[in-house]
């Protein structure tokens, strides 16, 4: 074999680091996609978390047959609210009255929940009845 064919084979040093250089780029491209899901991904689990609270409020409130302590139902939602999404989330409790044509004014409230999320604030609300109202279902 000649000096020339040994020097001409293989892969040149510019070669393999150009070509670590572009797997590189990927592997971040492909980091910074991963990252960018995990956080949307937490962000939907704390939005049917939030909505799995306001809903449990409701259906505690609604229940029929039985007296409902809603002063005590609602310091329970507060304190669920408080451990189970993230620091500075608020729960508020909006009284609000609907008047229906054939039925009796329904009292409701309107239950908001709001928490932070990467520099912006994200918030879900759901009327829930108050069982103290007549004709409250």
């Amino acid at each position: 074999m000649s000096l020339r064919r040994l020097l001409s084979g293989g892969f040149a040093l510019v070669e393999v680091l150009l070509a670590l250089a572009v797997l590189g780029i990927g592997l971040l491209g492909a980091g910074v996609a991963l990252v960018g899901n995990l956080q949307a991904s937490r962000e939907v689990l704390l939005v049917l978390r939030a909505a799995d609270l306001t809903a449990d409020l409701g259906e505690t409130l609604a229940v029929r047959g039985r007296p409902v302590d809603a002063a005590a139902a609602v310091a329970r939602w507060h304190g669920r609210v408080a451990a189970e999404l993230p620091a500075g989330s608020t729960a508020d409790l909006a009284q609000a009255l609907l008047n229906g044509t054939a039925a009796p004014p329904l009292a409701l409230a309107n239950a908001r929940l709001a928490w932070p999320a990467g520099g912006a604030s994200t918030a879900i609300a759901l009327l829930v009845a108050d069982p103290a109202a007549e004709g409250a279902p």
